[in-house]
């Protein structure tokens, strides 16, 4: 009997094999050990993966089973590299069960198992005979399961291929072949086995009994089932799913496996023999107390190691980054000390030397120099101290080899014209890291510590991120591959797997159970420590849970199969930055797999890859990198000048000076406008402030920024009141900051100076304020406590102190979201991920950003995303129903500015979008929409046919049908029961699909559930009239109008339905709000209904924007609702929350000059208006609107004008602990997050790159805007807005030339009028412009960009237009494209444009038909036709020029239309680029007169019933937005018609960041000349001497008249204009004037425009001149 026990499964799945193995590695190896007490052993064999191999090995080895390592190959039917479908399962593959006998099998199975990926892979990764053969040595081969090649020619019987192929394996395995005997009770199985047991005794091969184990125990069978069920998105009630044959699959007892193969008949042969093959497998694995860390070896100089080598590029690194300090002299000096020689040489040959001193000699000289804790300067000896120190850490730890693969692959990049970041997070505290070029931050200038980095505490590899440019980061991953090989660098693999809640509601799923119902169990599972509780835990722990499964059988069963599940693998993917670095080709110790994008990747995650000892790094892209890339390039091309960043001088003057004036524009991290007015408030004079600056400019800490510009500037002591026994302490560690904590550094020797902490035990306090753990954060302040009393501070000062800290710690730590949290990608509309993002998977990506100057939506670039580690997640929900999950000190925005999700309370209002701004990228047909919308709302998509739609309305049968015939081959049936229509949807060609029920199954729609139903992916890319109509045919379903009610809805089944319905409802601007509704069935059924929100101004907007697309009733009720709310009057809950009541106050009395109550009356509200009172939540948007309008107020105007949408708060719970992921957004810093407007981190680290991008701009200023429009060229309004500032800041911008231009914006010098360079500006500068790239021209892709570059470089310049056309196709250059650069002004220098434009097509045809000749040969037989003259056509008039440009480049570039209508420049008070100074120092709201051209202007309805409008006025100098409303609008309106120009009388009012611009009035260019003329005479302001005004005067006097005067007077300053109000004069006097010297010339009269009060022809007091 004991004999029988001796049995070892050898054909074993676990949870590896993903969603197929049901086999929990622990549950497994318990199992095992229990079913085989003596000398347990078990072999893994997932299919076609070796991803579990590691952590099998490691469990199983710990729990005393032996672990046997192998796979269950797919072998191809001929050659792995074959793409077609032939012989097979699946016409493509079989299976064949491998063994690793020791280290070198293990090996062979990696490289098999990696080359089934990389070259194999098919549908499966498959390998095949010839790399068997290769890989042979070291392994056990067993013929395989009913899949495998010989049981499937067996079956077939073709008994000849089968012992053809039996031969082919003897072959390449020879006695390490077994014959693998398997029997479930199939008749397969017992046909296939007698042949095998033939074969075995024919040729005496040994039988191996095995039983292909997919699942632990019998009862998991069941469990098994919904897994596969899972896996292929079915139900149980689908006949057709995928599922085992029997329920035999799991890993049975030795006696149960000799049932099923009787003694009689099998003998003990298959048993005995897997006993043999475990004993003859023996794999130990480099791992636990046998790993070694696996650095590659770095290629060293001659004659060093690797702890030598580092230290010597550390002593001279030394010498670059400190030559004030350690210089020649002073490491002459060290060796004198040392008591040895200095050799001859320089620093480097130095440097050599000191690295060849022994350790001990080094130790000895440690105890002579400056003791490392409370430095005040750092000395050379303390610099050398702080490096010896690190260094001996380093080497204690084994790490040298690290720092020199980081520092080299670093500085290869930077050599090779690759931007690198500054350094991340913690490696910046390390003086080695600074010392040979890994980070670019002086750890001991800015009192960063070693210990966050390495902590002596805490023994762990360290973890260096690098940025580098997001353009060039492949080419350093490709530079690492081919410096230490092809075979040794990968990417990281990493799986997602099914916890308890997950499990549930999988199971649940599958079983039929409504979705709410299962959200409803699943959230009665406790989270513990940050996790979901075990169900198992959770049902014993919960008494609803229990009472659920006894009161429910399906739901007690949907229990038990989720316990079995929960723990299993779900899915593999990839590292978001992880790179493993090998000594030796990876596959000699990990298995490797391809991503989608076909790059290699580990199929270990990364605790196996760290396990074996591997490096892994972090490759990391960031696009400002990317911009000081180009602005390099464009420096060394138009200067000769090869910036070093590393090399700036780091308190450069002129940036500083730059910083001061607030010139940010570019400047990364410092271009916001409330950001802006930060540093021209701070006036930063060195690096330190811009770093404070930004890590304090974010929610929490940003209060503290007065504070800090007051104490900068002098204007406030620096106090330590509050802490008055510590000071002595905290002085010399918060001195740098004013008193203000801002780093962690400062948490970290704050906890050392005060309480005694080491700098490795204050790093530990440090991560433990940040997890926010109780139990440890309570055993951290006993421990303060008791180490500040020893130094005396006392207890209770302590404590305060110790929350000071513990406050300042948690705004030091990002702010994060869970993985699953989704953007919408303003360039696609499609939502995305956060974790995608961070993981690379989706790049390049905007999102839709919060503008708080003017609490306007605007598109903004994400430049960094990236993992934070794990934090506790919170859930928050709102009265809308928005779902928003975060960290607690995640900012989001609400009335009192930003707050963090922890600070919330229900009550309390967030800002969500009024809209969501996105640019579409697919489109539908208009039947594909409306059947989309039908088949979501009034279909079945689980028909067995496909599906069918359903209806009682004969308008919506009519429509269903019309759109179903527009599909091919798509057949309708209509069935009338019980007075509903079925469509039934069939195909005409039974040989081929329907095209209706493709297009469905295209877009993952068939087999849905109602409950399952939810919108494609597509809908989420569609322009809004498709959204619109898309909508409105799901209405016309499952939506409702109320005209009693007031009520416009949508009711459906799918939570997942309704959120993207809200969703899609808020990109058109319509509010919703989301609730769960019990819908009226038998025994009721919960739903989800979404309701419209807004009033009558919604229901209106909905019926503009769905209304068209609604049939029959809903149509009808539509209609009526508008009437009867029409009649009854407007009501809406849009509100301003009340904490806005204070400002509408300050407007009320600033209009009303103290006198409220007055002012209310007359005009109509309530004098309660202005008080709280009980109940009352807010103000409505209207009312706020039309207050704006009567008081004048542009800040209350802004408010009720904002793009955001007020919501209330209703429940915040906790969730667990999981990995979090953040993004930083440029400029804004704020973005939209499931529909909540939130605020990202800000990158302290990033404060140099900040420094470099102004360095830059303020040396290299064109350069710099060359680099800004090149890096957004794909961003047309961006390109508008850089070439505007670039024009501010007086550098042309050209149109392109096909002969000049290059690919990007380029610097070049000034032309001459005859086309040679000017030497030299008036001043005696070089003239530098900037010239338009080919490939920001509008309709010129980069391919015919690269194309005419290309050609040019090859064949010269283009001599005409015809020439240019006959050296490139037209297929490459297109019609559309040729008049786009035309327009553009590209081919000015070949003709005139209209004569350019005209000929287009005659040389066209004369180009195509030289090429032919060229082509056929004929070039030589006839004469060559010459090219043809350009056609005539009368010249461009100026409007018409510039109005192709702005056409073709997306902005005026030669000229700017406004200069071509006299009188409008004139009559302006200043322009567009003037107006801030203009109106400094004028009273409160001044009113100025603006001109330029109308740019996109905006009309929409105010919630008052009135009407507003926003536009764009540009001039050449800028341009600026305007707003109109209230009185004024009726008359400015009609007049904004797009490049129009137009005289504006705007009212100013200055606010942070900027100015807010309202119109009063406005004139078209006509009404302008028409109106009465003054004189305007212009004088040196040296001619107005006594003698010169006695002449003025008296020239005046002797011309009385009709017409106003001004006097413009010019001075060295500047000039001023003076209104002679006194004073009228007649035309006559301008002769008498020019024969003085002076000019004069009419021009309209200022005072005429000026004194209009609205257009309403009051009068109103004029701004002085």
């Amino acid at each position: 009997m004991a004999s029988r026990l001796k049995f070892a499964h050898l054909h074993q799945h676990t949870q590896f094999s993903l969603l197929d193995g049901a086999a929990k590695l622990q549950d497994l190896l318990k199992w095992v050990k229990e079913v085989s007490p003596e000398n347990p052993a078990l072999a893994i064999t997932d299919h076609g993966n070796l991803f579990g191999a590691v952590e099998f090995y490691k469990k199983a080895t710990a729990m005393g089973v032996k672990p046997i390592l192998g796979y269950e190959a797919y072998v191809a039917a001929e050659s792995r590299f074959d793409r077609k479908r032939g012989k097979g399962l699946d016409g493509g593959y079989f299976h064949l069960t491998l063994l690793a006998k020791d280290f070198r099998g293990y090996q062979n199975l990696v490289r098999l198992a990696s080359r089934a990926y990389l070259e194999g892979f098919y549908e499966k990764p498959r390998i095949d005979r010839e790399i068997l053969r290769e890989h042979s040595e070291g392994l056990i081969a067993l013929s395989g399961c009913l899949g495998a090649e010989i049981p499937q020619f067996i079956l077939q019987d073709r008994l000849d291929l089968a012992e053809a192929r039996l031969n082919d394996y003897l072959a390449i395995f020879g006695d390490r072949f077994f014959i693998e005997i398997q029997h479930h009770g199939l008749p397969e199985q017992k046909k296939v086995n007698e042949v095998l047991k033939a074969f075995a005794r024919k040729y005496g091969l040994g039988m191996v009994a095995t039983n292909d184990g997919h699942y632990v125990r019998k009862e998991d069978a069941r469990a098994h089932e919904v897994l596969l069920a899972i896996q292929s998105k079915s139900t149980l009630d689908d006949p057709e799913r995928w599922r085992f044959p029997c329920d035999e699959f799991y890993v049975k007892t030795p006696e149960e496996m000799r049932a099923m193969l009787p003694e009689a008949e099998w003998g003990d042969e298959p048993f005995d023999n897997t006993v043999e093959i475990a004993r003859m497998c023996q794999v130990d694995l480099p791992i636990g107390d046998k790993m070694t860390y696996r650095i590659p070896r770095f290629p060293l100089p001659e004659g060093r190691t690797e702890a030598q080598y580092l230290r010597e590029l550390t002593f001279l690194g030394l010498l670059a980054r400190y030559p004030d300090r350690i210089t020649e002299g002073f490491y002459r000096e060290v060796f004198r000390r040392l008591g040895k020689l200095p050799p001859h040489g320089d620093g480097a040959a130095l440097a050599q030397a000191l690295a060849q001193v022994e350790g001990e000699a080094w130790e000895a000289l440690a105890s002579e120099l400056p003791p490392l804790e409370g430095v005040r300067e750092w000395t050379a000896e303390a610099t050398l101290h702080r490096a010896l120190y690190e260094l001996a850490v380093i080497e204690r730890m084994g790490f040298p080899g690290y720092f020199l693969i980081v520092q080299d692959y670093i500085n290869w990049a930077k050599g090779n014209g690759i931007s690198v970041g500054p350094g991340r997070g913690s490696a910046a505290g390390s003086l080695v890291a600074y010392a040979v070029g890994i980070t670019n931050i002086d750890p001991l200038r800015f009192g960063l510590l070693f210990e966050r980095f390495l902590n002596p505490e805490r023994v762990s590899m360290p973890d260096i991120d690098t940025d580098f440019s997001d353009r060039e980061r492949d080419r350093v991953i490709e530079y690492v591959r081919r410096r230490y090989g092809e075979d040794k660098v990968a990417q990281i693999g990493t799986f997602g797997s099914l916890a308890s809640k997950a499990a549930l509601k999988d199971v649940a799923r599958v079983y039929g159970i409504p979705h709410k119902k299962a959200e409803e169990l699943a959230k009665l599972i406790p989270v513990q420590f940050g996790k979901p509780k075990p169900l198992s835990e959770a049902i014993q722990a919960v008494p609803e849970l229990k009472a659920e499964m006894e009161k429910d059988p399906k739901v007690r069963e949907v229990l038990e199969v989720a316990m079995r599940l929960e723990g299993l693998n779900r899915h593999a993917s990839v590292h978001a930055a992880g790179v493993v670095i090998a000594q030796e080709p990876l596959t000699d110790l990990v298995p490797l797999m391809r991503d989608q994008e076909g790059r290699p990747v580990t199929q270990y995650e990364m605790g196996a890859v760290e396990a074996l000892g591997l490096l892994k790094m972090d490759f990391l892209g960031l696009r400002t990198l990317s911009f000081l890339d180009e602005a390099r390039k464009i420096v060394r091309e138009s200067k000769g000048v090869e910036l070093d960043y590393d090399r700036l001088p780091l308190d450069d003057p002129k940036t500083f000076e730059l910083l001061a004036r607030g010139e940010t524009k570019g400047v990364f991290q410092l271009e916001s406008g409330g950001m802006t007015s930060t540093v021209r408030g701070l006036k930063p004079r060195r690096l330190e402030d811009i770093i404070a600056l930004v890590s304090l400019y974010r929610p929490g800490p940003m209060e503290h920024i007065p504070t800090y510009i007051r104490r900068h500037h002098g204007q406030e002591p620096v106090s330590y009141a509050e802490f008055p026994h510590a000071e002595r302490y905290l002085r010399p560690i918060l001195d740098e900051t004013y008193g203000i904590p801002v780093y962690q550094e400062q948490i970290m020797q704050i906890a050392s100076q005060v309480a005694g902490y080491s700098l490795g035990e204050a790093d530990l306090l440090r991560r433990a304020m940040g997890k926010k753990k109780v139990e440890e954060m309570q055993r951290h302040r006993e421990r303060f406590v008791r180490g500040a009393k020893e130094r005396g501070v006392p207890e209770e000062e302590a404590n305060r102190l110790f929350d000071m800290l513990e406050a300042f710690a948690n705004y030091g730590f990002n702010k994060c979201l869970p993985g699953r949290a989704r953007v919408v990608d303003f360039r696609t509309g499609r939502p995305v991920s956060v974790e995608a993002i961070a993981r690379g998977e989706a790049r390049g990506v905007w999102v839709a950003s919060l503008d708080e100057k003017t609490l306007r939506l605007v598109p903004r670039p994400v430049v960094a995303a990236f993992e934070s580690g794990r934090a506790m997640v919170y859930r928050l929900r709102t009265a809308t129903g928005r779902v928003l999950e975060a960290t607690a000190n995640h900012p989001l925005y609400t009335p009192e500015g930003w707050r963090a999700l922890g600070a919330l309370a229900p009550g309390d209002f967030v800002a969500l979008p009024r809209h969501l701004p996105y640019t579409p990228s697919a489109g539908l047909e208009t039947h594909e929409l409306d059947l989309l919308g039908f088949a979501l709302s009034e279909g079945n998509l689980r028909h067995p046919s496909g599906f069918y739609l359903y209806t009682a309305s004969e308008e919506e049968l009519a429509a269903m049908r019309e759109a179903l015939a527009a599909f091919a081959n798509t057949r309708v049936r209509v069935v009338w029961r019980r007075g509903i229509a079925h469509l039934y949807v069939g195909r005409q060609d039974r040989g081929a699909a329907a095209e209706a029920v493709a297009f469905l199954r295209r877009h993952g729609l068939l087999g849905l559930s109602a409950r399952e139903k939810r919108l494609p992916e597509v809908a989420f890319a569609l322009p809004p009239e498709e959204v619109a109509r898309l909508l409105g045919r799901l209405w016309v379903g499952d939506g409702g109008v109320d005209p009693k009610g007031r009520l416009i809805h949508y009711a459906t089944a799918s939570e997942a339905l309704a959120r993207g319905v809200q969703h899609l409802l808020l990109r058109l601007g319509l509010q919703s709000r989301l609730v769960e509704k019990r819908f009226p069935y038998p025994g009721g059924r919960k739903g989800y209904a979404v309701y419209l929100l807004g009033g009558l101004e919604a229901a209106r907007r909905f019926a503009e924007t769905l209304g068209p697309y609604l049939l029959g009733k809903r149509k009808r009720d539509l209609q009526a609702l508008l009437a009867s709310w029409e009649e009854a009057g407007p009501s809406t809950k849009d509100l301003l929350p009340m904490a806005f009541l204070p400002l509408v106050r300050q407007a009320v009395a600033e209009a009303s000059q103290g006198k409220e109550r007055a002012f209310l009356e007359a005009r109509g509200f309530a004098q309660g208006l202005l008080r709280p009172g009980r109940g009352r939540r807010g103000l409505s948007r209207t009312t706020a609107e039309r207050l704006a309008a009567l008081t004048g107020s542009l800040a209350l105007l802004r408010l009720a004008q904002a793009e955001v949408y007020w919501d209330r708060v209703e429940a915040i719970e906790p969730l667990g602990v999981e990995e979090v992921f953040d993004l930083t957004v440029e400029g804004t810093h704020t973005f939209v997050a499931e529909d909540v407007i939130v605020h990202n981190s800000h990158a302290a680290a990033y404060s140099l790159l900040s420094y470099q991008t102004a360095y830059v701009k303020a040396h290299y200023p064109v350069e710099f805007m060359a680099a800004l429009l090149t890096v957004e060229r794909h961003d047309s309004d961006k390109v508008a807005e850089y070439i505007r500032d670039a024009r501010a800041m007086g550098i042309p911008v050209l149109p392109p030339d096909v002969n000049r231009s290059g690919f990007d914006f380029k610097v070049v010098g000034a032309l001459s009028p005859v086309g040679e360079h000017q030497a030299a500006s008036p001043a005696g500068e070089h003239r530098e412009e900037i010239l338009f790239g080919l490939s920001a021209v509008k309709n010129v892709g980069e391919g015919a960009a690269l194309a005419i570059l290309q050609e040019r470089e090859r064949g010269g310049p283009f001599r005409s237009l015809g020439d240019f056309l006959r050296r490139l196709d037209e297929r490459v250059v297109n019609r559309r494209t040729l008049e786009s650069l035309v327009k553009a002004g590209a081919f000015d220098a070949f003709g005139d444009r209209a004569r350019l434009l005209a000929s287009l097509d005659s040389l066209l045809r004369w180009a195509a038909e030289s090429r032919e000749r060229e082509r056929s040969g004929m070039m030589g037989l006839f004469a060559e036709v010459g090219e043809p003259p350009l056609g005539e056509a009368p010249p461009l008039d100026e409007i018409t020029r510039l109005r192709y440009e702005k056409e073709a480049l997306g902005i005026y570039v030669s000229g700017h239309p406004v200069l071509r209508y006299p009188g409008l420049r004139e009559v302006a008070s200043c322009t567009l680029e003037e107006l801030p100074d203009f109106v400094r120092g004028l009273p409160p709201r001044p009113r100025v007169l603006l001109a330029g051209m109308v740019e996109e202007a905006v009309r929409k309805p105010t919630r008052g019933g009135g009407m507003m409008a926003r536009f764009t006025l540009s001039d050449e100098t800028g341009a600026l937005e305007v707003v109109v409303f209230g009185r004024a609008y009726e008359g400015v309106s009609p007049k904004l018609k797009e490049d129009t120009p137009l005289l504006v009388l705007a009212e100013v009012e200055r606010e942070e960041g900027g100015l807010r611009v309202m119109a009063q009035a406005a004139w078209t260019h006509e009404e302008v000349a028409e109106a009465p003329k003054a004189l305007e005479v212009e004088v040196d302001h040296a001619l107005l001497d006594e003698r010169g005004i006695a002449l003025l005067k008296s020239l005046l006097d002797e011309h009385p008249g009709t017409l106003p005067l001004y006097l413009r007077v010019q001075g060295p300053f500047g000039e001023a204009l003076f209104a002679m109000r006194e004073v009228r004069v007649a035309e006559g006097v301008l002769e008498a004037l020019e024969a003085e010297g002076l000019r004069a010339y009419p021009v309209p009269d200022r005072e005429v425009f000026l004194q209009r009060n609205g257009g309403n022809g009051g009068k109103e007091e004029a701004v002085p001149f």
